[in-house]
């Protein structure tokens, strides 16, 4: 008598539970799907909107703003329209950065160069502009500090020298002379 009792326990599986418990794995996975593909949707969008950003920092147009920015820059004319102009695309980075919009170490990659040596190079006047006004150009500080904590993982600490930031200015001012 007790295998057949044994025997039509084994049988009497509670299938209610089986199939709760299989929508419940079910829906489990997928949740763990969508946000994977949610994070590589935002990866790819980030890298597009970067490339987008990098197509216009090498565009005739803001190649010809850098070219200025930077004879402004070694002339020690900071309030230039150029030197404006480069640093509002710089803000603009440092706030899609900020929001996560843009991957930093790809960001880093592509123009931390140009990001760490305009700061250094626009510094005092980005200061002075805040003094009068503390938010402007937050965006920028905050790119700087992010960009060069990655560049001290990667170099170990750069020293970047009045020297360097005059010849970076220089070779910028000569590069797109046409």
């Amino acid at each position: 008598m007790e295998w057949q009792q044994l025997k039509m326990t084994i049988l009497n599986i509670d299938w209610v539970a089986v199939s709760s418990i299989a929508a419940v794995i079910v829906a489990i996975v997928a949740v763990l799907i969508v946000i994977v593909e949610n994070k590589r949707d935002k990866f790819i969008l980030g890298l597009k909107m970067l490339l987008e950003l990098s197509d216009h920092f090498n565009s005739d147009s803001m190649l010809e703003t850098r070219r200025k920015a930077a004879v402004s820059l070694l002339d020690g004319s900071y309030d230039d329209e150029n030197v404006e102009n480069l640093l509002d695309f710089f803000e603009m980075v440092g706030y899609l950065l900020k929001h996560r919009a843009i991957n930093r170490q790809v960001l880093w990659c592509n123009i931390s160069y140009w990001i760490i040596h305009y700061w250094y190079a626009a510094e005092i006047h980005i200061e002075r502009k805040q003094q009068k006004i503390p938010a402007r150009w937050e965006n920028i500080r905050y790119l700087f500090r992010i960009i060069s904590k990655i560049e001290r993982k990667k170099h170990g600490i750069s020293v970047i020298t009045n020297e360097s930031i005059k010849t970076f200015l220089e070779k910028e001012r000569g590069s797109f002379n046409k």
